[in-house]
């Protein structure tokens, strides 16, 4: 039998075919599943985005991905046929772990639907979509482990501890992400990202809030190098929403490019959470190191300012957080040493 070689899996053709067609099956029996479709009918600008962002995945698919790709460019196909013959299937990337990774962000940002379908705050609703890429790592692992464990990987979603208390908390909802991947030649990469969340029934989200003490929300956000972004969740504060958006990320440098703005648009120059994280992996324009150590210290020194509820991990590597855990020990005693040295 034919056999598709994919970054340490072997895969029988029938048996890639097969595992492909479960899920589009599995997709397709979620009572939600029409609503992702939906959203990018009813919201062009957030279609236009999307597309500019699969397109620009050339690189990190595998020749069958690639030969996808250039098929649906040629017919100028639309999001579902992209979600269905690539996104979906599982020798579409060069690694089998990079096409987890994306399953996972795709079933957690599906289900958050229902979340955000009934009335939730801003903190709740990210702790809900936290909660929500652990349960699908731990699914998708349960799942896939027969390739995933050959290689040494297990998906798991983390939250790092911080150790900072009495913050004046008046945005809300806030969190940093250490999205973690191997690229083709099988070394670490980090890109570490700051989410400020924004609920909004609107298309259109107020964003001129501030602090006392830091300023504008969005003047903190821009000083960032942790890729500092918006994410937005189409959530009532009162009443249900039938068919709520997904939940989208939009980046701080394409708000303020025209200037400091009052409001912003969560569809235009948008991307939903998982094709955000496919675009990340795609290396397009964002903060990205080897090294756990600055990915983290990058985040750390402006904790209060951003005012970050949590740090989470999302990685293959079932020792990410212990690495994080040294790393923000190691942190506190430096910042503990430098401030006896100023006392004294």
């Amino acid at each position: 039998m034919e056999k598709i070689a994919l970054s340490g899996v072997s895969f029988g053709i029938l048996e890639a075919d097969d595992l492909w067609q479960d899920l589009i099956t599995e997709f397709k029996n979620e009572p939600r599943s029409s609503s992702i479709y939906n959203c990018y009918a009813t919201h062009p600008q957030l279609a236009a985005s999307t597309l500019t962002a699969l397109k620009r995945s050339f690189g990190i698919a595998a020749g069958a991905g690639q030969a996808t790709l250039m098929y649906l460019n040629h017919d100028k196909s639309e999001f579902p046929e992209y979600h269905k013959r690539y996104l979906t299937c599982p020798v579409s990337f060069y690694s089998f772990e990079v096409w987890a990774l994306i399953q996972v962000a795709q079933q957690a940002e599906l289900e958050f639907l229902d979340v955000c379908s009934t009335p939730n705050n801003e903190i709740q609703l990210s702790g809900q979509l936290i909660q929500l890429l652990r349960s699908k790592s731990k699914k998708i692992q349960k799942q896939y482990n027969k390739y995933l464990s050959g290689l040494g990987a297990q998906l798991n979603v983390k939250k790092l501890e911080l150790q900072v208390q009495n913050r004046e908390r008046v945005t809300g909802g806030d969190f940093a992400l250490l999205f973690e991947w191997k690229d083709k030649d099988g070394r670490l990469n980090i890109c570490p990202v700051v989410f400020q969340a924004k609920r909004s029934v609107a298309v259109n989200v107020d964003i001129s809030q501030g602090n006392a003490s830091y300023g504008l929300q969005l003047s903190v956000l821009s000083k960032s190098k942790c890729n500092p972004s918006f994410i937005f969740y189409n959530c009532d504060s009162q009443g249900a929403l039938s068919e709520p958006r997904l939940p989208t990320v939009k980046s701080v440098k394409d708000i303020i490019r025209k200037g400091p703005p009052s409001k912003t648009s969560s569809i235009e120059d948008s991307l939903s959470l998982s094709v955000f994280l496919l675009d990340v992996i795609g290396g397009n324009n964002y903060f990205v190191t080897s090294s756990r150590k600055l990915a983290l210290n990058a985040i750390l020194p402006g904790t209060e300012e951003l005012e970050l509820a949590s740090i989470v991990t999302f990685s293959v590597d079932p020792q990410a957080l212990l690495a994080y855990e040294r790393e923000y020990n190691e942190y506190l005693l430096n910042k503990l040493n430098l401030s006896k040295e100023n006392d004294s």
